[in-house]
């Protein structure tokens, strides 16, 4: 494992944000959300920004219809914190969000911290397609880079910060797999921002992320849908191939002449 880059923090160390980040001016390293359609990752968004800035919805179809893009800084440090489409969305499906899903992982160029997995605990149903799909997506290595945000806990759940007795024997042995890098991400209708609960969580998963050694990098994207990228190298040989030739054969005429 190589060494983490030790990156000295800003006399500000208070967590900031800023709307409408181009992501063709991605200039920092980034935190992705991603899960399920309705499962609450805009809302873990706004709790991980304190503002309610990715706009959010409580009906089970995707409100985040296009990647949106935030900056924020933790601890001094800053990121660009992305919120993606839902996967298994009626209105627009995988066809149509994982290509701009991808879109925005290419402009990722300084890497991701952290890939955070938002899952509603009592969606048993799409919890292992959206495992699978994601691992697909990513490559079966993105599990080191990523925490489990569980949203839809209880009350009492939250602020006991336990929910063993609500997982299924499939999401207690996929929390092995991330080295149980899981939080709660607390019920708005529930709780407010000034609460401990949600002090708490976000404390918790801030940590985590600064915690990651090395970030996800397009190489490992890349790894994960070979065929895709040798195609793309080989397209990129065979242009610069025509390219080179086109200039040799120009200089050869001109020189003949």
């Amino acid at each position: 494992m190589e060494e983490e880059e030790i990156i000295e923090p800003e006399e500000n160390t208070t967590d900031e944000a800023r709307v409408n980040v181009d992501p063709k001016e991605i200039r920092n390293t980034a935190i992705l959300i991603v899960g399920c359609t309705g499962a609450g990752k805009s809302t873990l968004g706004n709790w991980l920004l304190d503002e309610n800035l990715f706009k959010t919805d409580f009906r089970m179809d995707s409100v985040t219809q296009v990647c949106q893009t935030i900056s924020i800084r933790i601890d001094g440090r800053d990121f660009v914190l992305m919120d993606t489409p839902g996967i298994f969305d009626e209105v627009g499906n995988n066809e149509k969000h994982l290509p701009r899903i991808e879109q925005l992982v290419n402009l990722c160029t300084y890497g991701i911290q952290a890939i955070i997995l938002v899952i509603d605990i009592k969606d048993y149903h799409n919890f292992e397609r959206t495992v699978r799909i994601i691992k697909k997506f990513f490559g079966n290595g993105v599990t080191n880079h990523m925490i489990v945000a569980f949203s839809n806990v209880s009350k009492d759940q939250n602020e006991t910060n336990r929910i063993e007795s609500r997982l299924n024997s499939s999401m207690k042995e996929f929390l092995k797999t991330v080295q149980n890098r899981w939080i709660i991400s607390p019920n708005p209708d529930v709780f407010k921002s000034d609460d401990e609960v949600v002090k708490r969580c976000m404390a918790s998963i801030k940590d985590m992320i600064l915690k990651f050694g090395n970030a996800y990098h397009l190489y490992n994207f890349n790894e994960a849908r070979p065929q895709k990228y040798w195609l793309s190298q080989i397209f990129f040989i065979v242009i610069v191939s025509c390219i080179s030739y086109a200039v040799g054969y120009y200089w050869h005429t001109l020189f003949d002449s």
